[in-house]
């Protein structure tokens, strides 16, 4: 199965690619073709598992709120990695859990609701309850703490994000000593916390002056230590989510300003998508962070920043730490939305690029598609060594991608102490340039005898 995209007519947000009249369409695959393999041969329960699976494994959704897993590949290497070794983990960044928190969200209000309400209709006198004081609400009541108690089975087996590492752990073992206690104790927390605010509805009222006053100064207690913690629970709140707000009030100038310019629908929607994915909805400025630290801890953060990009790259295999080091902390990173063209043919070439996360497809100077590169991948490396060649193809982002821009100026300072490494560049260089005029060649020519046989 694959996600048809035609990249050269509207996108969804109205973009129109310039490529449009080569009529060409390209496919991602949607599916890995493991997942076919892994529930072969096709029967009814091979293929419901395999339904469960796509439930139950990481979704395209992720790319929306999550910092390592923001392209196509990334969540295919994903899927592959929950289908070989974790199979039966639910991932934390799936369709279910999507569901599940939503029909959560519901059942945890409605509780918030009915629980008071319970109390209310129940009479107590002496200690038991009245005979016909039974609530008509117990079934109810039931089937929500039963929802409360899946939840906290679901959890037992729901991966979780793990910020020191930077990945979903999806191992039964650390998910256990994760979730087990804290989801037991959030769950009875809850219900004592439920049980507490309710009990006054139950109670007889005070019989004298002494217990009135008493009970008077503890009420007024109680809702002064409530407002107290309200008071803090909403200051930590806002220090957490002050870099929310910031980002906040720019979309809300962002917004200001586009309609102040009376853009297009299609251009408001592209630009929005840009800074959603920019900032993940957390706004700071960079550059003014880096420029407050000395230049060691700049470096440390530049390269622990581009570390998988060093890690996926071939290019970057084996170099020495001192050259590594040089090259990353040259790179400039950039961000492209889908069907913006990163590079285009005929034009000068002064840079090359390095693929952080996304998607890109490459075409000849007469339209042909020649193949598309994914996270780790590079490009436009035919301008650092042949500064005089204009460019032989044109990239078009397939969709939102992250790269790493590499000027030839950068490169000179960097590379001239290492010939060796010049001469592999260049190589690569001539065997691509190479590939990409036959197919060129060979394009043309096709076209050529479509135009005669006409």
């Amino acid at each position: 199965m694959k996600r048809t995209y035609n990249w050269f007519t509207k996108d969804n947000s109205g973009a129109k690619n310039e490529f449009a009249k080569y009529g060409h369409t390209c496919e991602i695959p949607e599916e890995m073709d493991d997942v076919a393999e892994y529930y072969s041969p096709e029967t009814f329960w091979n293929n419901l598992a395999k339904k469960a699976f796509q439930l139950r494994t990481v979704s395209d959704i992720s790319k929306s709120y999550t910092h390592h897993l923001r392209s196509h590949g990334a969540i295919m290497k994903e899927r592959k990695r929950h289908l070989i070794y974790h199979n039966y983990i639910i991932h934390p960044y799936s369709y279910f859990r999507v569901i599940w928190e939503m029909i959560l969200s519901v059942v945890i209000y409605v509780q918030l609701i009915l629980v008071p309400l319970h109390s209310g209709f129940c009479i107590i006198e002496d200690g038991h309850l009245m005979e016909g004081s039974e609530s008509y609400l117990d079934p109810s009541i039931i089937t929500l703490d039963f929802f409360l108690c899946t939840d906290v089975v679901i959890n037992l087996f729901t991966g979780y994000y793990s910020e020191p590492k930077k990945e979903v752990i999806l191992d039964l073992k650390h998910i256990f000593f994760q979730n087990s206690y804290s989801d037991i104790y959030v769950s009875c927390f809850y219900k004592a916390s439920m049980i507490i605010y309710t009990s006054w509805y139950t109670q007889e009222n005070p019989g004298g002056l002494v217990e009135y006053c008493v009970v008077t100064i503890m009420w007024f207690c109680s809702k002064a230590i409530q407002f107290f913690i309200l008071a803090r629970t909403l200051q930590i709140m806002k220090g957490v989510n002050s870099s929310h707000q910031k980002y906040v009030e720019m979309e809300r100038q962002l917004k200001e300003y586009m309609r102040d310019k009376q853009l297009p629908t299609y251009m408001r929607t592209r630009l929005l998508t840009y800074y959603d994915y920019r900032f993940q909805r957390n706004y700071f400025r960079e550059s003014e962070i880096l420029a407050t630290i000395s230049g060691q801890l700049r470096q440390e953060i530049i390269m622990h920043s581009c570390r998988q990009l060093v890690e996926n790259v071939a290019f970057f295999k084996n170099l020495p730490l001192n050259l590594l080091v040089r090259i990353v902390s040259c790179l400039r990173g950039e961000m492209y939305l889908m069907n913006d063209v990163i590079v285009r043919a005929n034009t000068p070439g002064d840079c090359m690029y390095f693929i952080a996360s996304g998607t890109v497809a490459i075409y000849s100077t007469s339209g042909k598609e020649i193949c598309h590169l994914e996270d780790g991948s590079h490009f436009g490396e035919i301008a650092l060594v042949n500064k005089a060649e204009a460019r032989i193809a044109s990239v078009v982002a397939i969709e939102i991608c992250e790269v790493y821009r590499f000027d030839v100026k950068d490169f000179v300072r960097a590379i001239h102490p290492y010939p060796d490494l010049l001469d592999s560049i260049e190589k690569i260089a001539s065997d691509r340039m190479e590939k990409t005029l036959m197919l060129d060649e060979h394009n043309r020519r096709e076209m050529a005898m479509k135009r005669v046989n006409k």
